[in-house]
């Protein structure tokens, strides 16, 4: 029977409160454990040919950071970078990362913008390998460029974009290329102001109901059931702002007693939620914030004036979260 890995992948494609039902020789990874956990996803061991009832569960792989995997794991090899570009330095802290990123905003919001490596000479440096300073997850919001919004350029930000900035198996494993492989040494959860995710999310918390037509499929099932869980308990009593789209989504809906949902503290609680998720669910991250190699910031983009504020750091970048 062939041996096949059970990934973060499988147990996502599964759906909360689910099984997945396993071979005896199947291989379940660690970051499908800790996922099946959080979703509530039972994962059973099918009897095989001579195998009774009383069989162990399913092997499963070891972390990253155990003993060296034996050949018959058939577990994939990831290459090693290629060799740096003269353009990486030889040793790039998490502050640099965010300094670089915070100089290039300032640049940004003051309308200075210096398009950096750009040229045709970085353009065919790049050609052999990249060497990112930083993996960036953002919304999918066209008005929210996380490479103009920094002012970088080619090679300098790996980016990772979703509606809401959710998380999956594809996403967190992008992330752990961008960090392991690649050599980012911060990763940026970068939320703003008006997110179309958050206000469907606000309407369907204040009023049961969710958007019509394939709207119902791509945002109720795929965005607003995983940006509910980070934010579903907060709640404050607030005065709409006039023109903000999200207060409008609930306005006129059914409220919960006296309340609404304030949609700025929505928005933050889900910044600080998927940072430390990514914490959670992720082993490579994990090791890279206990070595200080790595550092995961949570950060808010304001529209109108471009400004990045920090809402949540997991380990050091030279600058607090501000309130």
């Amino acid at each position: 029977m062939d041996r096949k890995v059970i990934s973060a992948a499988d147990v996502t494609a599964a759906g909360a409160g689910r099984s997945i039902v396993v071979a005896p020789t199947d291989l379940v990874t660690p970051l499908a454990l800790e996922l099946a956990e959080e979703l509530g996803v039972t994962i059973e061991r099918s009897p095989g040919e001579g195998s009774d009832a009383g069989s162990p569960a399913a092997p499963t792989a070891e972390p990253a950071d155990s003993a060296a995997p034996t050949p018959d794991r058939a577990l994939p090899i990831i290459p090693a970078p290629a060799d740096p570009s003269p353009k990486v330095p030889p040793t790039r802290t998490p502050a640099d990362s965010w300094a670089a990123l915070r100089a290039g905003n300032t640049r940004f919001l003051r309308g200075r913008p210096t398009h950096p490596d750009q040229t045709v000479d970085r353009r065919r440096e790049l050609a052999a390998s990249q060497h990112p300073h930083t993996v960036i997850i953002g919304c999918s919001d066209s008005r929210v460029p996380p490479e103009l919004v920094f002012d970088q350029g080619l090679g300098d930000v790996f980016v990772i974009r979703s509606a809401g900035h959710v998380l999956d198996a594809g996403v967190i494993g992008s992330l752990e290329y961008g960090t392991a492989v690649l050599g980012a040494s911060l990763v940026v959860v970068l939320g703003h102001e008006s997110c179309g995710a958050i206000a469907a999310t606000v309407h369907t918390l204040a009023t049961g109901e969710e958007p019509p037509g394939l709207a119902r499929a791509v945002v109720a099932r795929a965005v607003v059931d995983r940006v509910i869980p980070s934010i579903v308990a907060i709640t404050s009593t607030v005065a709409a702002p006039a023109g903000d789209p999200v207060t409008a989504a609930v306005a006129g809906s059914r409220s919960i007693g006296a309340q609404v949902f304030d949609p700025d503290s929505l928005r933050t609680a889900h910044v600080r939620y998927t940072v430390d998720r990514l914490a959670a669910y992720s082993p490579a991250l994990r090791q890279g914030l206990r070595t200080g190699a790595l550092a995961i910031v949570g950060a808010e983009y304001a529209l109108e004036d471009g400004t990045v504020r920090v809402v949540e750091v997991l380990g050091d970048i030279g600058e607090e979260p501000r309130d």
